[in-house]
């Protein structure tokens, strides 16, 4: 809670801190050149901050070449998983921002798509379940 910032703690209840909220609380920088990658979520944590101030993929991709994200394949492969743990809601209101973000990132962004990937996972659908067949005879 203290150190890294994640966790904010009240009435005996925990809860992991969004990127905007751990950016206000000084856990990481999204200024380049004060920013330190030694925790592979903060990389993550400040774009998307970054691609929520901004609302521009521009200074997430300078961040991410000017902090060497782009290039570390073990950061690639931390937004890769994050892409495939943090829950894919199809309601836009309910969606969370931490996955759009990301996924807007991915989408837009050619130098994360070809190294990370991610397929939405499609559930198998047996023969019928399509049906439209409401049981109503003429």
């Amino acid at each position: 809670m203290k150190k890294h910032k994640l966790l904010d703690s009240a009435s005996g209840f925990c809860k992991l801190l969004t990127p905007q909220q751990r950016l206000k609380k000084r856990a990481f920088s999204v200024i380049d050149t004060e920013f330190s990658a030694r925790y592979l979520v903060d990389g993550l944590h400040a774009i998307i901050a970054l691609y929520e101030e901004e609302g521009n993929i521009e200074p997430v991709r300078r961040f991410l070449k000017n902090t060497g994200l782009v290039s570390n394949d073990l950061f690639m492969r931390t937004f890769e998983v994050a892409l495939k743990v943090i829950p894919r809601i199809g309601d836009e209101k309910k969606r969370i921002p931490e996955e759009k973000a990301l996924l807007d990132l991915w989408l837009a962004m050619d130098e994360i798509k070809a190294k990370v990937s991610y397929q939405q996972t499609e559930l198998p659908l047996s023969y019928g379940q399509m049906s439209l067949d409401l049981g109503i005879v003429d």
